[in-house]
């Protein structure tokens, strides 16, 4: 949903008319989004026995990340999505994952550019 999302951006000459509604269903989009991940990583879970994601999601919840940063207009936002507790545990994902060699998991990198992005933008620290 979120890949679709982004290729669907109003053209140039349907912006003025769309722009309001289309940020405003894209922020809603991303506190769902956010909220997602943050049940999956950030909520204590009751058996302790399985702490890690499964590595065929990461390229999901990679694309999830990236449309949540891609929402962000200001400073509050990143707070209000929890965007650097969300981005502490991808970077622990990514890390122990080794599937690198996979062309399909092109999520990672464009989420790695929208963090860079961020971060410049908002000097994002976590």
């Amino acid at each position: 949903m979120a890949k679709c999302w982004q290729s669907v951006v109003p053209e140039e000459n349907q912006q003025n008319n769309l722009t309001g509604q289309w940020e405003a269903d894209q922020k809603s989009m991303a506190k769902a989004f956010s909220a997602l991940l943050q049940q999956a990583w950030l909520v204590p879970k009751e058996s302790e026995e399985d702490d890690s994601s499964p590595d065929s999601c990461i390229d999901d919840t990679s694309a999830l990340l990236w449309f949540i940063m891609r929402s962000i207009t200001d400073s509050d936002t990143i707070m209000e999505l929890k965007v650097p507790e969300l981005l502490s545990v991808w970077a622990g994902v990514i890390a122990d994952w080794h599937g690198w060699e996979e062309v399909e998991e092109l999520a990672i990198f464009d989420c790695i550019k929208e963090v860079v992005t961020l971060s410049r933008t908002f000097g994002l620290q976590f």
